[in-house]
């Protein structure tokens, strides 16, 4: 395995961790722009957050095993993990207004 793919599986892995840490301990007060006088439910938004965070380690754990397993999805396959990364923050970003008075 290459070292890259190594460093690619270990930041995935990390999402993956992050993720099931805003779900068991809901730490969203660390959360930039987080007002707790803004959010109407904090349970929601870390399920949401978490679930997110998840979802982006999933990803790249799956793009990376693609590329060990020689079906490239892309030429240059770590730049589809900045592009996960990028679009699922937008996602989190977007989503995280539900959770939050107008």
């Amino acid at each position: 395995m290459e070292t890259l793919s190594l460093i690619r599986l270990i930041y995935g892995i990390f999402f993956i961790l992050l993720g099931i840490v805003f779900w068991r301990l809901k730490p969203v007060n660390i959360l930039a722009g987080y007002d707790e006088k803004k959010v109407l439910d904090k349970e929601g938004l870390s399920k949401w957050i978490s679930g997110n965070l998840f979802l982006t380690g999933l990803l790249i754990i799956l793009n990376v095993s693609l590329e060990i397993a020689g079906s490239n999805p892309v030429e240059k396959s770590f730049l589809l993990d900045f592009l996960i990364i990028f679009a699922m923050a937008v996602l989190t970003a977007l989503g995280t207004g539900r959770y939050e008075k107008k």
